[in-house]
């Protein structure tokens, strides 16, 4: 049948044109950084295949040829692995189920969803450790960075001792999110899909004692940030993304423990 879409100069119903929009959309929707980033390669790894072609002419086959494509490569050059292949698909069956709810929408005429294959991929383990080489971890953090900061060694703690809470969401965590009187921790934006609600982490005695002995800050400020001092560092900056595993990996060189990696030591082997 007829549509308009299909023979307008601007291309509304380009694939790349299309794309655009729906990362803007997520970019602005609130979610972390690196999923947005996840996002723009997947798109941008879909758009070098198909370009600005008129969406409706891309097929359930088209992105199973894209998705099994011996030639996907990672940025380091090596051939992605299914779990990469399966986050692909999901990316894009979001952008799909975007495009025919907007499309709906705005026209009479709608456009399909196509069929998308499965994807099978087995989740490799983690190394684990035992509770008494994870106390000594522990134990080593404490003393190689209890002067420069208690905070990294209480991070690291928390993983190990609240297991739903994630080293990302724990860097997340400011002044206002810490209740000492009811004796709890909210985690306002977790990765599982309860984002409306966070989620709650309820803390022992010996932790509300800690918190109440260390310097409080403005409620915006983030919990887990560096001294006051620190060369190179901004004054009350949030620790880095990798700052936890910095002093993990430190204190796992210390003690010639090998190949247990800050997740599989902490929440993985408690």
């Amino acid at each position: 049948t007829f549509d308009i879409r299909d023979y307008k100069k601007d291309n509304p119903l380009g694939f790349e044109n299309l794309s655009v929009k729906w990362l803007e959309m997520k970019a602005s929707s609130g979610i972390d950084k690196k999923t947005v980033q996840s996002h723009t390669n997947f798109m941008h790894r879909a758009v070098a295949k198909w370009g600005n072609r008129n969406i409706k002419a891309i097929s359930g086959g088209d992105i199973e040829d894209l998705l099994f494509d011996k030639d996907l490569k990672t940025p380091q050059g090596k051939t992605v692995s299914n779990k990469t292949r399966s986050n692909m698909k999901s990316c894009l069956h979001d952008f799909w189920s975007w495009v025919v709810r907007r499309e709906k929408k705005n026209s009479k005429q709608t456009i399909e969803m196509p069929e998308f294959p499965e994807v099978k991929y087995e989740l490799g383990w983690r190394n684990i450790t035992d509770i008494e080489t994870l106390g000594a971890i522990l134990d080593e953090i404490e003393k190689i960075s209890r002067h420069i900061n208690p905070k990294i060694w209480l991070g690291i703690k928390w993983l190990a001792t609240y297991i739903k809470v994630r080293p990302g969401e724990m860097r997340m965590i400011k002044e206002k999110d810490i209740n000492l009187e009811s004796g709890y921790i909210i985690i306002r934006e977790p990765k599982e899909g309860t984002r409306e609600s966070g989620k709650y982490v309820f803390l022992d005695e010996e932790d509300i004692d800690l918190i109440r002995s260390m310097p409080r800050g403005l409620p915006d400020m983030y919990f887990f940030r560096h001294l006051p001092g620190k060369k190179g560092i901004v004054d009350a900056a949030q620790f880095g993304p990798k700052y936890f595993k910095v002093w993990w990996d430190l204190a796992c060189k210390n003690l010639g423990v090998k190949g247990v990696d800050l997740y599989g030591g902490t929440k993985h082997t408690v």
